[in-house]
């Protein structure tokens, strides 16, 4: 228990440390108003295209996906389930369209690339992890598709509606790992690099928008501590319960409930910000949901290895 709540203390401090900087930067006007639009499009345009393209041209494989079809297959279901669930729960939380936009996402998305890849990985081993992401991949598709569409507050489908450079990348991603196409070591290191740079500036970009408003906004909004109980308990609980219920192998639930317990993704503010929509509600759920997670993912982790 207690090498599991450093491994998880360790990973969210890093992500606070980056909150924390863009806070202080906006807080004290070192940059301007305009950062956080930059910030939201070197995001969408540069970093996000080479973290989708890279996660989904090493696991989008023809030999992963064949030999771990229940895990893929349960990520569908467990996708779909939370996916309707998440209409309904977003009405509930969510005052304005944009709002509602952002919590129904915010329970169908939780941050398994930053927070529980390398946890799952530290905790149950490598083999472990790559399951945990063929599970996940499911999510990267509904993140890059229905994500990208409501959280920059599009009125309607159209093809212009995902002409965009997450869709695109996503399509190039999937591609390259069917064919097993592996590129040169340049271009790669590239990507790596580029990939690299996601987590902590969509942190940096939480704690400017922050910087905008009051602290008080940001950590007094009720909503957002009922919301990340949902996201960090309710949710993953549920999911435990159903699939004991129906004697689905234990294997399979430690992994379903370790993907669900997480916070809230970071593209609540990424992909508003890179839009000029107002983020300030992601930025809320975002943060009060990390800080939350220090306690509960521990706990929640410490129960699902006991299965």
């Amino acid at each position: 228990m207690g090498s599991l709540f450093v491994i998880t203390l360790q990973q969210m401090i890093i992500l606070f440390v980056f909150i924390l900087v863009g806070w202080i930067l906006k807080h004290f006007n070192i940059i301007s108003d305009s950062a956080a639009g930059v910030i939201g499009k070197l995001e969408m345009w540069v970093f996000m295209p080479a973290l989708i393209i890279r996660s989904f041209s090493t696991n989008f494989t023809v030999s992963q996906l064949a030999g771990k079809m229940g895990v893929l297959v349960t990520g569908v279901i467990v996708v779909a389930v939370t996916f309707i669930l998440a209409q309904w729960m977003g009405r509930i939380f969510g005052r304005d369209k944009m709002t509602r936009n952002i919590y129904a996402y915010s329970f169908v998305i939780p941050n398994t690339s930053y927070v529980g890849y390398p946890l799952a990985a530290a905790v149950f081993g490598e083999v472990f992890l790559c399951d945990f992401i063929t599970f996940t991949l499911p999510m990267w598709i509904v993140m890059y598709t229905w994500g990208m569409f409501v959280l920059t507050n599009q009125e309607k489908v159209s093809f212009k509606s995902f002409n965009n450079p997450s869709i695109w990348s996503l399509i190039i991603g999937i591609i390259m790992g069917l064919l097993g196409v592996k590129l040169p070591e340049v271009p790669m290191t590239i990507i790596n690099n580029a990939a690299n740079c996601m987590a902590p500036c969509a942190m940096l970009l939480a704690g400017i928008v922050i910087g905008k408003q009051s602290l008080k906004a940001a950590f007094c909004n009720g909503r957002a501590y009922i919301a990340s109980l949902v996201r960090l308990i309710a949710l993953p609980a549920i999911a435990a319960a159903i699939m004991l219920l129906f004697k689905v192998d234990k294997y399979l639930i430690q992994v379903t409930v370790m993907a669900l317990c997480m916070p809230m993704g970071l593209n609540v503010i990424v992909f508003p910000e890179s839009m000029g929509q107002d983020s300030s509600a992601g930025a809320g759920t975002v943060i009060v949901s990390h800080l939350l997670g220090l306690i509960t993912i521990p706990l929640v982790t410490m129960l699902v290895a006991g299965l």
